[in-house]
């Protein structure tokens, strides 16, 4: 008995790939106090600038209402704290 080769149907080819980027550390000198200040304005600008996301939005919205409610809060126990030492 001689086998017979079996023929498959021809498959695409897969080609797969990978890189490994590795970036060195730099040294150089500790920065000025204006080199600190002009980067922190400059990061503070690109944060400002930037557009928010709903959730971002959102968890402002938020955190300023409970602010608010906080601060209501206590605005009214001290009128109430006031209102008992004026009634005694």
């Amino acid at each position: 008995m001689e086998a017979t080769p079996t023929r498959y149907p021809p498959q695409p080819w897969r080609i797969v790939a990978a890189t490994c980027v590795q970036r060195m550390p730099l040294l150089s000198r500790e920065r000025s106090e204006l080199e600190v200040r002009v980067e922190m304005l400059k990061d503070k600008g690109r944060w400002e600038s930037s557009r928010l996301s709903e959730f971002e939005l959102e968890l402002r919205e938020n955190n300023r209402l409970k602010k608010d409610r906080e601060k209501r809060a206590l605005e009214e126990d001290l009128d109430e704290g006031q209102v008992s030492n004026n009634a005694d």
